[in-house]
């Protein structure tokens, strides 16, 4: 079991404001209207790809906010020399409940960003600033009084493919994030004030949004996963490119007549043309599934030729394993991965808290590969 705080749904016309100045002097959050714990979790940490739920000990409604009280404690860098540790805090918007008390979570940034359009020239400011926009009262009911991170982190350029007018916050956020490798979390800060050892602690009366790993300028750790520790992988496509990544040409030979067996193309992962009659590797490189494009042509195609017809996907690798007890990897840690004789290069994008029988805590990872072209 976990413990949570329960709380009306934050109300933006009242603690949140359009400036960080304003900010600084933000009502203090409301206290929470009832305290109790949770059962029978799966609790993912910033939720950006799934809900969450649980079985709850207090009465609930729709529309609530819960914070679950996590024992492990956390650091939070707020500059390139000051860290400090505060205690693991999840927020969610309680989304259903049924009549036993388990309740459907949403993560509170995703939900309160939820349906909400932006025009897509929004996207030519920096990645500061579309987070800002994301975070706007004018904008969204995400009550924020800033947030924090680390500016060369966050503000690595963007690819963006985008051919409508205007796009869903939501999506934006999510394909951000995923480029700069950071996921945003929820937590408390206030006013820092001195303990007895003279460190300093943050006062809990402002909500923030979190743009960090453990570091500030983080570094790369490897780490090499097996079966033991349950791993399960997903090919996920990001962007569809065309409707084929394959090309069966047909050429026509000196009699006027065509060749009885077409040549067939495709693109790797690193945008190269690939033959597929002289490939002699294992595919792992190659599109996952074959969308065929038949042509006829009076000489052979160039590669621009081929190119013109198809083109790859956009795809990442999802990795899910288990927590290793010996390295233990949080949420934003830039990884490499090795598994399967394969290496990957990308980061911890969420974590999976389960409640298994005896009350032992499962943790489970999701690394994401890296990628920059949206």
């Amino acid at each position: 079991m976990l413990e949570y705080n329960l709380y009306d749904n934050f109300n933006p016309n009242i603690y949140s404001f359009a400036t960080h100045a304003e900010a600084s002097n933000a009502p203090k959050l409301p206290n929470p209207k009832a305290r109790g714990v949770i059962m029978n979790y799966e609790l993912w940490q910033t939720g950006y790809k799934y809900t969450s739920s649980g079985t709850i000990s207090t009465d609930v409604e729709v529309g609530d906010i819960i914070e679950i009280l996590h024992p492990e404690e956390y650091l939070v860098p707020v500059s390139d020399t000051t860290v400090f540790n505060k205690k693991l805090s999840m927020f969610y918007l309680v989304t259903s409940k049924d009549e036993s008390n388990k309740v459907t979570l949403k993560n509170y940034v995703w939900a309160m960003i939820e349906g909400l359009e932006i025009p897509t020239t929004a996207l030519k400011q920096t990645n500061q600033q579309i987070i800002v926009n994301m975070m706007s009262p004018a904008v969204a009911s995400l009550v924020s009084h800033g947030y924090n991170g680390n500016s060369n982190e966050i503000n690595i350029p963007v690819k963006w493919n985008r051919k409508s007018e205007t796009d869903e916050m939501s999506n934006i956020a999510k394909d951000l994030c995923r480029v700069i490798r950071l996921q945003p979390s929820v937590y408390y800060q206030g006013q820092m004030v001195p303990r007895p050892d003279g460190s300093l602690e943050p006062v809990d009366n402002n909500i923030f949004i979190s743009f960090f790993g453990r570091e500030w300028n983080r570094k790369e750790k490897s780490i090499r996963v097996d079966f033991n520790q349950n791993v399960s992988i997903e090919h996920e496509v990001i962007t569809e490119r065309s409707n084929y990544n394959y090309l069966n040409a047909y050429v026509k030979k000196a009699d006027g007549t065509y060749n009885s067996y077409g040549q067939q193309w495709t693109i790797n992962d690193k945008n190269e043309v690939v033959d597929m009659y002289t490939y002699r590797g294992d595919g792992h490189e190659l599109p996952k599934q074959r969308l065929v494009k038949s042509v006829f042509y009076d000489e052979a195609p160039s590669n621009g030729e081929i190119k013109s017809q198809i083109t790859k996907d956009s795809t990442v690798i999802n990795l899910y394993f288990n927590q290793h007890s010996l390295m233990k990897l949080v949420l934003n840690d830039l990884v490499e991965v090795w598994y399967m004789d394969k290496n990957y290069h990308g980061y911890i994008a969420d974590r999976c808290f389960t409640e298994v029988e005896g009350g032992i805590t499962t943790d489970r990872l999701l690394f994401v590969e890296g990628l920059n072209d949206l």
